[in-house]
Formats: C-alpha cells, sequence, structure tokens
C-alpha cells in the first residue's frame, strides 16, 4: 500500500483482469516508470514462483472440460445421468457455492473463456457483442486456449462456442478463433439436428440422420483427437461444449421415451409469473402446464 501513491486512478484494472496473465502483462508494462525498483523486483520474484511448478513440470496434466448449456442441479438434472455421477461425481468435488457472475449465455460463456466480467470482454448481452467485433479485437486474443498454448498445451475445443459465432457478418463461419489448434464450432446457437459446423475452417453440414445428433457428433471428434493423440505428445486442453439440455429439447431417437411420465418439481416458484422481475424471467409461459 504504501508504493501505491503513483499509481493513477484511470490505469487501475477490474481485479478481474489479472486473471489472466496476458493482460497482468501489458499493466505492468504500462506501470513500470511508475513502481518502485524494489516493487518490480517482488513482483517479477512472485510472478515467476507462480508459473515455475506448472512450466517446469514434466508430467503435465491434461485437461477435458466438459461445458453443458442451461443444465439446472436444482431441477434434478443428476438424475438423468448416473454414469456421470458414479464415473466422475462420485470421486471428485463439487463447488457449492460457485456462481456465476453473468447469468446469460453468451456473457457467461465469455466470462468463461477468459476469467473476465463480461463488461470487461465486451460481451454484455446475446446480440450484437455476441461475438462481435469488441470482443474479437480484445478478449478473444486472451482466452484460456491461448493461455494453454504459451505452457505447450495442444488445445481442442468442439461444440458451441458463442451464440453468434458464424452468424452475423463480424463472425465467418470459416474463422477459427485464436488459440485452438483443433476446431470443430458449431454456427450459431443451440440445436441438436439441421446444422453447421465449422471443422478447421472448413464448414460442413449435417441434416436430420440420427449419426447427425450433435452431442453423438462431438463425442466423435474428440475421440477423433485422442486417437491422434501419440506417446511423448504434448499434453492437451480439451473442450467440449455441448447444446444440451438447451432448447429445443430434441432428443436422440434413442432416448425418446427415456422419460415419460417424468415431471419437473413443483416448487415454490412453478407457474409464478415473474412480472416485477428481470426481463427473462418474464418470458415464462404463465399459466405453466400441468404436464411440464
Amino acid at each position: 500500500a504504501a508504493h501505491n501513491d503513483g499509481l493513477q486512478t484511470k490505469d487501475q484494472l477490474d481485479i478481474s483482469y489479472f486473471q489472466d496473465s496476458f493482460l497482468f502483462e501489458r499493466f505492468l508494462i504500462r506501470q513500470r516508470s511508475k513502481m518502485p525498483p524494489k516493487l518490480l523486483d517482488l513482483i517479477a520474484m512472485t510472478t515467476a514462483l507462480c508459473v515455475l511448478p506448472f512450466a517446469a513440470a514434466v508430467d503435465r496434466p491434461n485437461i477435458i472440460l466438459v461445458l453443458t448449456d442451461d443444465q439446472d442441479v436444482m431441477l434434478g438434472s443428476l438424475r438423468a445421468m448416473p454414469g456421470l455421477k458414479r464415473r466422475m461425481a462420485s470421486g471428485g468435488a463439487t463447488f457449492a457455492n460457485a456462481f456465476a457472475n453473468t447469468p446469460v449465455c453468451c456473457p457467461s460463456r465469455g466470462s468463461l473463456l477468459t476469467g473476465m466480467y463480461s463488461k470487461n470482454a465486451g460481451i454484455v448481452n446475446n446480440y450484437k457483442t455476441c461475438d462481435g467485433k469488441l470482443w474479437q479485437a480484445g478478449a478473444e486474443k486472451l482466452t484460456i486456449g491461448g493461455f494453454m498454448k504459451r505452457l505447450d498445451y495442444t488445445t481442442f475445443y468442439a461444440g458451441k462456442y458463442l451464440n453468434n459465432y458464424g452468424n452475423i457478418a463480424e463472425s465467418p463461419q470459416t474463422r477459427v478463433p485464436p488459440g485452438w489448434d483443433w476446431w470443430a464450432g458449431l454456427i450459431g446457437n443451440s440445436v441438436y439436428f439441421n446444422y453447421g459446423m465449422s471443422v478447421n475452417g472448413t464448414v460442413r453440414r449435417y441434416g436430420t440422420h440420427p449419426d447427425a445428433y450433435l452431442t453423438d457428433v462431438l463425442r466423435g471428434r474428440g475421440e477423433e483427437f485422442l486417437r491422434s493423440r501419440r506417446p511423448g505428445s504434448s499434453p492437451f486442453f480439451m473442450v467440449l461444449a455441448t447444446s444440451a439440455p438447451h432448447a429445443p429439447f430434441s432428443p436422440h431417437p434413442r432416448h425418446v421415451k427415456e422419460f415419460d411420465g417424468l415431471k419437473a418439481p413443483r416448487g415454490g416458484s412453478y407457474g409464478v409469473h415473474g412480472h416485477d422481475k428481470h426481463w427473462l424471467m418474464r418470458f415464462a409461459p404463465t399459466p405453466m402446464s400441468k404436464k411440464a
């Protein structure tokens, strides 16, 4: 605190910026002329100690991030996923106190990719700013994909990226976002059949055949990538981003009758119209169907 007098208010950044090393480096470059030498030495030493164990590790772990869309644990969705509970959740950790700072689709995705608040990432809605020029010129160059590449990881992304990816003039369907060695990005928003996918910049179209079911296609892309790995290959960082269970709620034919008779939980908010709530809450149909 004794050395902060030289920092100007206009240069102070939101704390979320420090979650990304690239922005931290830019911050230091701008501020180094104002910082006492001893403070700079301390920062350099601390940064080295933080990075060294990971960068110097001989056996770095492979990392797989599976991102589902609009999954709500409060609605009992894990009851339909016994395999996930048995193979992963039972032996893993649950972050019961984790929160999305902007629980809206595209802004939340931008935050996940960068560690930034949505206003800093340049995505503040699901429309024009979603994969718009501000995002592409700034925060998209600083995603976790690029960060992992700097640590000599091979990076892979398959599935839903941002709602407007490939759907607006600023986002060509052949565009491969920076930071990803393998890319299979869903064009547009959540869907399960009749969609396009940008595969390393080449657009592929999928129809209505059961083999085109998006979740299965993503699994196949992931398996293809894993089969390409060889002993001695660099570690990998894989993101599998499904549309499920987001609307339009189109099940694969093999699951059509899987949950016949199952109804949504009848909690205190069921069927209550949020006329005084956020505009998203006001979208809910009123009254709710008794069959829901």
